[in-house]
């Protein structure tokens, strides 16, 4: 499997938790990380954990491109 993954990818939908998706979502719609915690009703130290997750998992180097390619898929 090729990282970063695209969303054509098959195993896409089965590799982030639907947590770690609604954090990608409101990272597509620019939220910052606070804004995203707020949301989520989470801490921000929770946000942080999910956005290093999602980045190993999707093969990405930091958030930015993590934010990059949020809104280039769900943007």
């Amino acid at each position: 499997m090729s990282l970063p993954l695209s969303l054509d990818d098959p195993y896409l939908e089965e590799l982030l938790s639907s947590r770690e998706w609604a954090v990608v979502r409101l990272l597509a719609q620019c939220c910052s990380r606070r804004e995203i915690a707020e949301a989520l009703f989470v801490s921000y130290k929770t946000v942080d954990a999910h956005l290093q997750h999602i980045e190993l998992k999707l093969g990405l180097k930091n958030a930015l491109h993590l934010r990059g390619w949020a809104v280039k898929h769900y943007g």
